[in-house]
């Protein structure tokens, strides 16, 4: 069956992208065909109409107008979808096919263009490659030029996710077949998941020659990660080819170097609210960087000290920090800007915030030495460039001219010739009312026809016979003449000789810029860093964090530690407390009422650690800490419907992982393990946990739970101790201390807690009297089998009154009644 030729052509370009939308470009629209417009139209809330047919069928069609692609493609991207641009080459000529070409490919991962990314998060690509004895994760961020390298040989699902989550890749391509669940579950948790084709061509040789000698020979070693690396080659040569030769900043992320925190941990201490927390940063690469520092705590001792120690330089000097907030302002998105320059996709607005960013440097430099004691030295190359790119550059944001006047003689004469011949037109047009003496005679610019002379038709009668009509319209008519057309051509050939002088000009510079992109990413690593010390600086002073210290042993000792989210909102009125983990009391059973404080406390400690690992003060009156290897955490309840997993199975998974990878170095979080099957089974699964984390794994660990008799079986153990949430009972009323102490709970006060939470009193009036019910029930058997030990004859009068007792049946005013009888009995008999 036969097709158009433009219907031949788009699909010649849909079987080159068969996973993408094609956005082709006919006239004023880019247009859509088949089942993307279809995708489309649905994703878009646009029309869906048909024009044609192909293969004996009408093609479904919808399209966008060309001057508002931008919005659409955002919307598109926000969806997910993979999209290709295909413009027009050439201008329509009669009886000639347009030319047209792909000119841009956009994927989740390797979008570039600011209005498609988040400023405060970083975008990564990544190719996943998983074996039965180790798997790799690569990751490349386009702008930045920055490759991780993740191999690790504890094949656990739980912590490829976690590590997966560490960098939440905007894209990730899976680069092995094995393991299809781990691929289905990812992208049921939100990412787009790409099966990609390995690369075997000279493109990955030439891409992995620019790598450190080392990580190519971890490459040539492990045949996982050249899966990895050849899948991630293929896809950036389709999709995004510049990336291969400036994404060359290779660098080993070593799972034995950073804090390790799986996926449930992440998510249960809310890393993200605290992200914003920290956050006071002036620039989107700071906000970047401190992110990343959180995502990726170090388990780098001298590395952290470095940052420690610009953090206490920093908080002391207020002024300082103030100036340099102040010149970080003006910076911009420097980061972003230097990587759409490295891949040659950068706008005229980006040269503007470079040459905003270096002007900046000279006192930058200056302050921050000055505030962090760190020395750094201005670059020359910097400043020269600073000065070329201020004489050359128009800084005016948004202008039509990117070349500033007075940098080249010969664009400034054309330039003029074209403002010049501007004045002619609207001196010709004053001329042209008088001599015809037609008042509203107006010479207007048109697409079609140019420059053209307009007169309402009900004047044309006064139109001279020098004017040659060029169109006749319901209410009035274009002429020109040989004094116009002359005028035209001149001020046309001024124009298109100044735009191809000024692109001319403006690739030399951008050639010059081009070649500075290494000095120039350093530059914004620099600031980058700069403003995310300030930041956590900045947050240190507003909310008294101190520097935390680390020392060889496990030990975690914490003075009057706070829980960062929490006490920021309480202020004043947030309760902080100490915390000792020690080895004569490395787990700790904590019990203690609902509301009493006990998950935030968890948390807290958690935090305290990892913002100390990040890099940042801490929340408390000292810290006192080990260098953790791995913090996990099992809060909450939660289930997985779309694996049929109910909240207790995962709570089981979640702690099976625990027990599997915790080592003597790590901290363990656990609340409520257990409570998610019968009393019975569930004290005894915690009994167990409890015993195997101390026994066999010996991490520090927090326990948090209701069974109070778990408390009372396990704290005879070396190395085990017991805590609770303090309260009070005042009158009918408990008052909550949220102060964390030694000892046992005596209760957990649920229903006190169900009347604070408004429930119906019937209901809470029923529910005590329920719990006084089972209290008698539990407590009287216990008490009868102690008294019948203690009585010398078993058939003494109160042991015959107790084997009377209907245990199902009684009421609390009978039990009474028969305790006053026993009581009685008992005096009898003395």
């Amino acid at each position: 069956m036969t097709v158009t030729p433009l219907i031949r052509h788009y699909l010649s370009i849909k079987e080159q992208y068969p996973d993408s939308l094609v956005l082709y470009q006919v006239g004023d629209f880019y247009e859509l065909f088949f089942e993307d417009a279809q995708q489309a139209a649905h994703a878009l809330g646009i029309a869906l109409t048909a024009r044609g047919t192909a293969f004996d069928k009408p093609i479904p069609l919808c399209g966008v107008p060309v001057h508002t692609l931008d919005h659409h493609l955002a919307k598109l991207i926000a969806a997910k979808f993979r999209v290709v641009i295909v413009e027009q080459l050439t201008a329509p000529q009669p009886g000639k096919l347009v030319e047209r070409g792909v000119t841009r490919v956009l994927t989740p991962g390797t979008l570039v263009d600011t209005p498609f990314l988040k400023s405060t998060h970083a975008s990564y690509c990544a190719a996943l490659s998983v074996s039965e004895r180790s798997y790799a994760l690569v990751l490349v961020e386009l702008l930045t030029g920055e490759v991780r390298v993740v191999v690790d040989a504890r094949v656990d699902d739980r912590l490829i996710e976690a590590e997966v989550a560490r960098y939440a890749p905007d894209e990730i391509l899976i680069a092995s077949a094995a393991r299809e669940p781990l691929f289905d579950r990812l992208e049921r948790q939100g990412y787009v998941v790409t099966r990609s084709v390995h690369d075997s061509s000279s493109a990955t040789k030439e891409w992995l020659a620019q790598w450190p000698d080392t990580l190519r020979g971890l490459v040539e070693r492990s045949a996982v990660l050249q899966e990895a690396v050849a899948s991630l080659v293929a896809y950036l040569a389709h999709h995004q080819p510049t990336a291969l030769s400036v994404c060359t900043r290779v660098q080993l992320a070593s799972p034995e170097s950073i804090l390790i925190m799986d996926r449930a941990t992440q998510e249960n201490l809310d890393l993200a609210a605290c992200g914003d927390l920290l956050d006071v940063t002036k620039t989107a690469m700071g906000a970047r960087l401190l992110r990343k520092w959180l995502a990726a705590p170090l388990c780098d001792a001298a590395a952290l000290r470095e940052r420690h120690d610009a953090l206490e330089q920093g908080i002391g000097r207020p002024l300082l920090r103030e100036e340099l907030q102040k010149v970080l302002a003006e910076i911009g998105d420097l980061e972003r800007v230097v990587g759409r320059i490295a891949l040659k996709r950068a706008v005229s607005d980006d040269y503007r915030t470079l040459v905003h960013a270096l002007q900046q440097h000279t006192v930058l430099t200056a302050t921050a030495t000055a505030l962090f004691g760190i020395q750094t030295e201005c670059d020359i190359a910097l400043d020269t460039l600073c000065t070329d790119l201020t004489q050359s550059i128009n800084l005016e944001r948004g202008a039509e001219r990117l070349i500033a006047p007075g940098y080249d003689d010969e664009l400034d004469r054309l330039r003029e010739l074209v403002d010049s011949g501007v004045a002619h037109i609207v001196a010709l047009e004053d001329a042209e009312q008088r001599r015809t003496t037609i008042p509203s005679l107006k010479i207007r610019y048109h697409q079609t026809y140019g420059y053209a002379i307009e007169v309402p038709k009900s004047q044309a009668i006064l139109v001279p016979d020098r004017y040659h009509k060029l169109q006749e319209l319901a209410n009035r008519w274009r002429f020109t003449t040989d004094e116009l057309r002359s005028l035209e051509y001149a001020m046309n050939s001024a124009h298109d000789a100044a735009r191809e002088r000024e692109k001319m000009l403006f690739e030399q510079i951008a050639e010059r810029v081009y070649s500075e992109r290494t000095v120039l990413r350093r530059y914004a690593s620099q600031c980058a860093y700069y403003d995310t010390l300030q930041s956590l600086a900045h947050v240190a002073h507003r909310s008294g964090y101190v520097r935390p210290t680390f020392h060889e042993s496990s030990d975690i000792r914490i003075a009057e530690g706070r829980h960062p989210l929490v006490s920021a909102q309480l202020r004043t009125a947030f309760v902080p407390n100490d915390t000792r983990l020690i080895d004569t009391e490395s787990l700790l059973i904590i019990t203690g009422p609902n509301m009493g404080g006990k998950s935030t406390y968890l948390k807290q400690v958690a935090l305290i650690c990892i913002f100390a690992q990040m890099g940042s003060f801490v929340p408390a009156r000292s810290a006192q800490l080990p260098l953790i290897d791995r913090i996990f955490t099992r809060i909450g309840a939660s289930d997985n419907i779309a694996e049929g997993k109910s909240t207790f199975y995962v709570e089981m998974e979640e702690t099976a992982l625990i027990c599997r990878h915790a080592t003597r170095k790590s901290l363990v979080i656990l609340d409520e393990v257990g409570r998610g099957t019968s009393s019975y089974d569930g004290l005894a699964i915690a009994q167990a946990v409890v015993e195997y984390i101390h026994d066999q794994v010996h991490a520090r660990c927090l326990f948090a739970t209701h069974y109070h008799e778990l408390a009372e079986r396990v704290a005879t153990g070396r190395g085990i101790a017991c805590y609770h949430a303090a309260s009070r009972e005042m009158g009918n009323e408990i008052v909550f201390l949220h102060t964390i102490v030694p000892g046992i709970a005596r209760g957990s006060y649920g229903i006190d807690v169900a009347r604070k939470a408004q429930l119906p009193p019937a209901l809470v009036e029923r529910a005590q009297k329920l719990l006084q019910e089972e209290r008698v029930r539990d407590v009287v058997p216990a008490r009868v089998e102690q008294m019948s030990a203690d009585l010398p004859h078993p058939s003494h009068p109160v042991v015959d009154l107790v084997r009377a007792i209907a245990l199902d049946d009684i009421t609390p005013r009978e039990a009474h009644d028969i305790l006053r009888r026993m009581a009685a009995l008992l005096q009898d008999t003395r």
